[in-house]
């Protein structure tokens, strides 16, 4: 059991903070070997048009420093996919991004 258990701690995503060279912030990059790394921000809603502009700017912006076609925002409750100069991101409900897991 002690052998399976490491592998899965080893193969477990690197999760970070990334500051963008631009300045935006993203709040998670999950970096894995199984496949590209994983953009995140997380917010409550993208309903005001300030925090949809920051947020998805910060996206864009790390999206393309890291050569990415995707990323994800989660809030508590909008559900959309939003194709960007940069690519595609996906705006997901906090429940159904957790249950993906």
């Amino acid at each position: 059991m002690a052998q399976s258990m490491a592998g899965l701690l080893a193969s477990a995503p690197a999760i970070t903070w990334l500051r963008t060279l631009d300045g935006p912030e993203v709040d998670f990059i999950a970096r894995s070997a199984e496949g590209p790394a994983l953009l995140v921000q997380v917010c409550e809603s993208l309903v005001d048009p300030a925090t949809k502009e920051r947020e998805m700017r910060a996206l864009r912006t790390a999206m393309r420093e890291r050569r990415l076609t995707a990323g994800t925002i989660v809030t508590l409750d909008d559900d959309a996919r939003i194709d960007t100069d940069a690519g595609l991101i996906r705006v997901v409900p906090a429940w159904r991004w957790l249950l993906r897991g």
